[in-house]
């Protein structure tokens, strides 16, 4: 991860490929933040955009985001692929065991998907492969906070990137995402 100056920031992406396997080739990319929300400022949602400035070498799908609103049930099965202890592709499964906690004024809703140091900003996804959050915060083994994609709809809506949630919207141009200014300040250098 790095700071190349006050108002451009960026990261490194590590895509890892596995054949039988085995790891056969690791790259690595770079992301420019589009948008970002610190999660110490008041109210902050602990939320980015991020933007790949290079092309990787397999090509899939967008996540298909859940932009429903309906909240999901406690209960259900969940899957989540992230990178616990630094260890890349981990799979857990879990279930939604609480929506709607508020914890600092924000809401979240609680899984029992694995979330260890290294795993925010991993998916969380019912079976049916859509994305119903973002995990953020381990409170303690099998207790654990995503951010649901309802708050990040309204955070968004409120940035004027709805684009980034919801397939239905066109995905701006690259003057426009250059044009797509980022917070006028941050305060503190949270890749380091």
């Amino acid at each position: 991860m790095g700071l190349t100056n006050s108002t451009n920031f960026y990261f490194e992406i590590v895509q890892n490929f596995t054949k039988n396997g085995e790891e056969v080739v690791v790259e690595t990319n770079i992301a420019d933040i589009v948008k970002y929300s610190d999660p110490e400022d008041e109210g902050g949602d602990d939320l980015a955009i991020l933007k790949v400035r290079d092309k990787f070498t397999l090509t899939t799908n967008s996540v298909v985001f859940d932009i429903s609103k309906k909240l999901p049930k406690v209960g259900s099965l969940l899957y989540s692929v992230g990178a616990p202890l630094k260890s890349n592709d981990s799979f857990s499964t879990g279930v939604v065991s609480f929506v709607g906690r508020i914890i600092n004024d924000l809401v979240f809703d609680q899984t029992t998907c694995v979330v260890y140091e290294g795993s925010s900003g991993q998916g969380v996804f019912t079976t049916d492969g859509k994305c119903i959050g973002i995990a953020t915060l381990m409170m303690a083994p099998s207790l654990n906070c995503i951010v649901p994609v309802r708050r990040m709809q309204k955070w968004a809506k409120q940035e004027k990137v709805e684009w980034a949630l919801d397939p239905s919207i066109s995905i701006p141009s690259e003057t426009e995402l250059k044009n797509i200014k980022m917070e006028d300040s941050i305060k503190h250098d949270f890749f380091n």
